[in-house]
């Protein structure tokens, strides 16, 4: 399976107001709960990742950010993206690139490989510039 086969348009998000990770998490999952049935939605969901964050932080050096739940017999995987205005500091680190990934349980596998997509495309450096340069 390609990592392309899993995106959906309607949930890349390009702020422009400058938010912080909270916020643009929000966003996200407000995204996703717009356009996807999930078992817990809005403030439920959104709760759920913050949990998930403050647990452990998913930030990496490259500047990209992975939060993510895996939920009981959710049987999808969701991925919201959102590419800062500007990067966000947290923790003296640089968020450049925020991968949000609701998935189930039983699918670790494909949860991993996902990071591991997601990880290339945050260390290969002319990628990278270009994802950040686009606006839509």
């Amino acid at each position: 399976m390609q990592l392309i086969s899993l995106l959906d348009p309607k949930m890349i998000y390009f702020e422009e107001s400058s938010l912080s990770k909270e916020e643009n998490l929000k966003v996200l999952v407000s995204r996703i709960c717009k356009h996807y049935k999930l078992p817990d939605c809005g403030d439920t969901l959104y709760r759920m990742v913050l949990q998930r964050e403050a647990e452990s932080s998913t930030v990496y050096p490259t500047g990209l950010a992975v939060p993510h739940i895996r939920v009981d017999n959710f049987n999808d995987t969701l991925i919201g993206i959102c590419i800062p205005r500007r990067p966000i500091v947290e923790n003296e680190q640089e968020i450049k690139f925020i991968v949000l990934i609701i998935t189930d349980k039983s699918v670790a596998k494909l949860y991993l490989n996902i990071v591991a997509a997601f990880m290339r495309i945050s260390k290969d450096e002319a990628l990278m510039a270009d994802i950040l340069k686009q606006k839509d």
